[in-house]
């Protein structure tokens, strides 16, 4: 069975980050990490647009939610495909080193 693709372009990744992190939050988690592979959405997103755009959505929501008030602290890990090469492993590693560098 082939993969399905939930998430076709970046409005839709936005709408499912945002439910994802209210959801955890109206659970009263104080801690999430999200794994996720990053890749290439139908609506011409690279991987680093991918990347980019979790970043953004979790950097909001902790803004939103006040984090040093006591909300909850999220934490993006991205994750590799086994099954895809190794040009795609290094390219997802070099998005998680630059992510961590523009996170100091």
């Amino acid at each position: 069975s082939s993969p399905v693709m939930v998430c076709c372009s970046v409005q839709v990744l936005r709408r499912v980050i945002r439910e994802v992190l209210c959801g955890f939050a109206s659970d009263r988690c104080m801690y999430l990490e999200l794994r996720t592979t990053p890749r290439c959405l139908s609506d011409g997103t690279d991987m680093a647009g991918y990347v980019r755009t979790l970043l953004e959505e979790v950097e909001e929501f902790e803004r939103q939610q006040g984090r040093k008030q006591g909300g909850m602290m999220v934490r993006l890990l991205l994750s590799i495909d086994r099954g895809s090469t190794v040009e795609h492993a290094m390219e997802v590693a070099r998005l998680a080193a630059q992510a961590r560098q523009s996170s100091r």
